[in-house]
């Protein structure tokens, strides 16, 4: 194909995988990971706005090789990659638990603890503190709400418009209004939510 992206020239096969990498983050190993996903030409694109990088540690991996390479073999390395990944982000929760618990408690009790109480709380940073408590929904270890409904939050956060940086003080107070009116939500919705530790 030809195109004005070179990704998208060779097979223009285009294979991605959206990855929970909150166990990564949390033992400290999410960089060298991306580094290396960089080094085998993959892409680890996370969801960067209102001065958050990396927001929730959710990213979309995909190859960017196209060139000189089969479509089968392509699909092969991609699939071996994306498997190493999964296979990362897992011992990294397993290490978590079983040499680190209260780094994992402690990124869950405060997420949550901020989620029951917080009087305003913009979208990302909502979608920031619900990283951990998916994690913890993940590993069996809250009661109130299922990982199902926790990442229905996340993505209902990630539909959301930006708002401009507030230029005058009206916009700051519709700002403010609308980060009320969710911190409001968020507290109603994670009143009965407990951490089983």
């Amino acid at each position: 194909y030809l195109s004005p992206i070179p990704e998208h020239c060779g097979t223009g096969l285009q294979i991605y995988a959206e990855f929970h990498l909150e166990g990564l983050n949390l033992v400290g190993d999410l960089p060298p990971v991306l580094a290396g996903l960089e080094a085998m030409r993959m892409t680890a694109r996370g969801i960067d706005a209102d001065g958050m990088r990396n927001a929730g540690h959710l990213f979309r991996v995909n190859s960017m090789a196209t060139l000189g390479i089969s479509e089968r073999k392509l699909v092969r390395r991609i699939a071996t990659a994306l498997c190493d990944l999964a296979k990362q982000e897992t011992y990294a929760r397993q290490t978590l638990l079983e040499e680190n618990p209260r780094i994992f408690e402690d990124a869950a009790a405060r997420a949550l603890a901020i989620l029951k109480s917080a009087r305003l709380l913009a979208p990302l940073e909502l979608f920031d503190l619900l990283s951990p408590i998916l994690l913890a929904a993940n590993m069996k270890r809250l009661s109130g709400i299922s990982s199902r409904d926790v990442r229905s939050l996340m993505i209902a956060q990630i539909e959301k418009p930006l708002l401009p940086p507030p230029e005058t003080i009206a916009d700051e107070r519709r700002r403010d209004n609308r980060d009320a009116a969710l911190a409001d939500r968020v507290n109603r919705h994670f009143a009965n939510v407990g951490l089983e530790f």
